[in-house]
């Protein structure tokens, strides 16, 4: 009989994809900062909505993943869920902190500009990955 090893866990991919860039709002023309979070996962039925829960906290934006909600329109499309945030007042160094179900936790560090987003840190194991440009996103 073979000796059977330790076994290991499989590596996954990232789940979700989470986007912090500057904007400018098509409708408004105002200068924003676009906040988005995506599932890598694309969905061959509906465009689902992601949702999820923000709030911000001092220097602290956490984004609470609750699950995926229906398209209010029932026209099949393809893709992946998507949640989007425009916030007008955020410059600086934050933390953002990407939850699912508050059980497991991402912290990134960005320091936001008018003209650009610099990602500081990132955490080691994670279930996200973070860009800085919507075309990647």
């Amino acid at each position: 009989m073979a000796k059977r090893g330790k076994r290991e866990k499989p590596v996954l991919g990232a789940e979700y994809i989470l986007l912090v860039t500057p904007y400018i709002n098509p409708r408004t023309g105002e200068k924003v900062t676009l906040i988005g979070l995506r599932t890598v996962r694309e969905f061959t039925n509906f465009r689902y909505d992601l949702v999820v829960q923000p709030n911000l906290d001092g220097r602290t934006l956490t984004l609470l993943i609750q699950g995926l909600s229906a398209p209010e329109l029932t026209l099949p499309a393809m893709g992946p869920a998507e949640f989007r945030l425009e916030r007008k007042d955020f410059e600086g160094t934050y933390d953002v902190v990407v939850s699912k179900h508050n059980k497991m936790f991402d912290s990134y560090t960005v320091r936001v500009t008018p003209a650009e987003v610099k990602v500081e840190k990132v955490p080691g194991e994670r279930f996200s990955e973070i860009v800085t440009r919507i075309e990647d996103w």
